[in-house]
């Protein structure tokens, strides 16, 4: 009797790891799906300032305040969409107004091979998000700290100069940041694939430059093949901003910032001369090949 029983517990421990553990992009698309459908959050309404540190709070999940980590992976990587919001029509694009401080909203949209733009992009020079500040660093890529962010990338939305999707985001936020998810995106849509997307921007209190934006993903067509979950820091290394006015000033290690950029810029210098040098004797072996 105790060998059966131990047999028993031998078959339900295997069970239970064939159905838990398993690794299989089929398995891991419909536990995506069921914990998306089970999240119901509208992030816009659930932000709030914790009592203690006054650290931003996310559908009840604290955002620290920034410490070196550029993102911050809320609710397991798993998107708070609402099932309506997965079966929204397809090109569909909803933008918030601007609030009574000319702030920018959740902006959501579902992001296609339709939607993505053919057309070159136009400049959005005129346009000042809240908070706008001119302000440049020699150690800041292309010395302005300041970009006009879009939420909904150009190359996903086609939207240029609407202001109520764009926010004051940094350069390293803007390049080195957002647009990595925004590439997944794209690229899923390339293939054909529809996506469910939302950008967030979160604030503290009156602040009119925000600490950073929320951004969620979810494929449509392949459940959740693509997924991401995450709040992106809107700073700048060697920058210290005040988020309240965008006013901004050096920190203490600019100097350092400033010798690593000085480096990177040396290397990418260096690569592109053995790219150019590359280039150039492939051709010069084509035309040897072709005169001969």
């Amino acid at each position: 009797m105790r060998n059966l029983w131990g047999k028993l517990i031998l078959i339900l421990a295997a069970v239970f790891c064939l159905g838990g553990c398993s690794t299989s992009p089929q398995g891991a698309e419909t536990t995506v799906r069921q914990v998306v459908q089970q999240s119901t959050q509208r992030v816009g309404e659930t932000v709030a300032l914790g009592a203690a540190e006054k650290n931003v709070v996310v559908a009840g999940t604290a955002v620290p305040a920034y410490r070196g980590e550029d993102y911050y992976i809320l609710n397991n990587n798993i998107p708070f969409f609402s099932e309506q919001d997965l079966h929204k029509r397809r090109g569909t694009i909803e933008l918030s107004p601007l609030d009574r401080w000319g702030r920018c909203g959740g902006n959501f949209m579902i992001v296609g091979p339709e939607t993505l733009p053919h057309v070159k992009r136009e400049g959005i020079g005129m346009v000042r998000p809240s908070g706008w500040k001119l302000a440049k660093y020699d150690f800041v890529e292309n010395h302005y700290l300041y970009n006009r962010s879009h939420l909904l990338g150009y190359q996903l939305s086609g939207l240029n100069a609407d202001r109520r999707n764009l926010i004051t985001g940094t350069e390293y936020f803007n390049k080195r940041l957002m647009l990595p998810y925004e590439n997944r995106v794209a690229e899923t849509a390339k293939r054909g694939l529809h996506i469910a997307y939302r950008v967030t921007p979160i604030y503290r209190g009156r602040e009119l430059v925000a600490r950073g934006v929320v951004m969620e993903g979810y494929s449509l067509e392949d459940r959740g093949r693509l997924h991401f979950n995450v709040f992106v820091y809107n700073i700048e290394p060697g920058v210290v901003i005040d988020y309240a006015d965008g006013t901004s000033y050096a920190s203490g290690d600019a100097d350092s910032i400033r010798e690593k950029r000085a480096v990177e810029k040396s290397i990418r210098r260096h690569k592109k001369k053995i790219r150019n040098h590359e280039e150039s004797n492939t051709v010069h072996q084509r035309y040897v090949r072709y005169a001969s």
